[in-house]
Parts: C-alpha cells; sequence; structure tokens
C-alpha cells in the first residue's frame, strides 16, 4: 500500500513528490491517509500523530491538486510563496514568462485570482464562526493554532488582492 511506504520512507515530502512524478499517487492513496487518521482518531491515538497525520493528509491533498491545477493557479500557487510587494519585480517577471511563454494568458491568470478572491469570500462566514471559537476553547494550544490559521488566511487573501493588481499591469 502506497500510503504505508510514504509513511515510512524516512521522507513523506520526497517520497509523495516522487510518487507523483511516477504517476503512483491517487485519490485512493489520500483515502488511505483519511481511513488510518480516522481509525487513529477513534482509537484516541496521541494528539502528535494525528497531527502529523493531517500534515500529511493536507501534503497529499495539495500536491493532488497541483497534479490537476491549471497554468494559471499553478503560476498563482508558485507566487503565493513571494511577497508580492517586496518582491513585485520578480513576481511581474514570473507572469510576463508565463505569458509569453504560452502557457496561458493574462485574462486567464486574473480570472483564476478572481476565482480564488471569491471562493474565500464565499468561506468568510463559516471561518468568522470557527474563529469565534478560539475565544470559548479552554486550550491553548487550539486557541493558537486557530489564531495562526486566521493569520495566514489574512495573509493570502491581502497577497492575492496584491498579485491581482501586479497581474493587472
Amino acid at each position: 500500500m502506497l500510503f504505508n511506504a510514504l509513511l515510512s520512507s524516512g521522507d513523506i515530502a520526497g517520497a509523495v513528490r516522487t510518487s507523483a512524478v511516477e504517476g503512483t499517487l491517487t485519490p485512493k492513496t489520500l483515502g488511505a491517509a483519511y481511513v488510518v487518521y480516522e481509525k487513529c482518531k477513534s482509537l484516541d491515538e496521541n494528539a502528535q500523530v494525528l497531527k502529523t497525520l493531517e500534515g500529511v493528509i493536507l501534503l497529499i491533498t495539495q500536491t493532488l491538486q497541483q497534479l490537476n491545477a491549471t497554468p494559471s493557479v499553478r503560476l498563482i500557487d508558485e507566487l503565493m510563496t513571494m511577497d508580492p510587494l517586496v518582491e513585485a519585480p520578480l513576481v511581474k517577471l514570473k507572469i510576463t514568462q508565463a505569458i509569453e511563454g504560452d502557457s496561458l494568458t493574462k485574462e486567464d491568470l486574473q480570472a483564476a485570482i478572481d476565482m480564488m478572491i471569491d471562493g474565500m469570500k464565499e468561506q468568510d462566514e463559516a471561518w468568522e464562526k470557527h474563529v469565534a471559537t478560539a475565544v470559548t476553547t479552554e486550550s491553548k494550544e487550539k486557541f493558537t493554532e486557530i489564531v495562526a490559521h486566521a493569520n495566514g488566511r489574512m495573509e493570502a487573501k491581502t497577497r492575492l488582492a496584491q498579485l491581482r493588481n501586479l497581474a493587472k499591469e
């Protein structure tokens, strides 16, 4: 089973990447990860083990999404790792290279950015309810985790807005 091989590889991220390139990473692998996670959760497994499994599930999910992503989404994923204000010249260069390389159009890129921003807006109400639970939790770890996710989400929204502006230039 590929999922077990990924976990025992010693370099999970590398193993996921390799299996993606080889074409062996599939939604079935992700399904197996969820089965293991749910079983461990039902057995009240150590919180650190559950957190590790959540990280592996996220990595597999993101990798599968990248495999199926359009050129616009792949470029946005790459650009989101940069600070569009500090690295504006490099961001603009990467956008120009992608458009000149005929892998996407400026309109496709803008539409993909708008789609992501709209998707985040649609999730805002549910997200705000989730963040509101931070004040009722007695777990400092849970509180810190919720605040970190909230900060990451705000950063992502800010970067997407900055990318939208740069893509229009």
